[in-house]
């Protein structure tokens, strides 16, 4: 298993506790008719809950610099998708 170690933000107006994220297994199959999660609404439901989450805990625990920065490289990293076709 991979260990990266992040500075978090500045303890101040409040306490800014450390945490640890394990990315330990993949999402289950929804072809699999013994998955919990087995229809597209229910992984749609999943990945917003995860992603919310996800969100919640860079938000307080990142310098915002380091925030902001994240941002834009997901951003970067999924530009392709904003493209938009322009035909004469």
């Amino acid at each position: 298993m991979k260990t990266r170690c992040f500075y978090k933000a500045q303890e101040h107006p409040g306490t800014v506790e450390s945490v640890t994220l394990y990315f330990t297994e993949p999402i289950p199959d929804i072809s699999h008719g013994d998955s919990h999660v087995n229809t597209l609404p229910a992984y749609m439901a999943l990945y917003q809950t995860e992603a919310k989450e996800l969100a919640e805990v860079l938000i307080k625990v990142l310098p915002g610099g380091t925030f902001d920065q994240l941002l834009v490289e997901m951003f970067q990293k999924k530009a392709s998708h904003f493209k938009v076709r322009f035909e004469i």
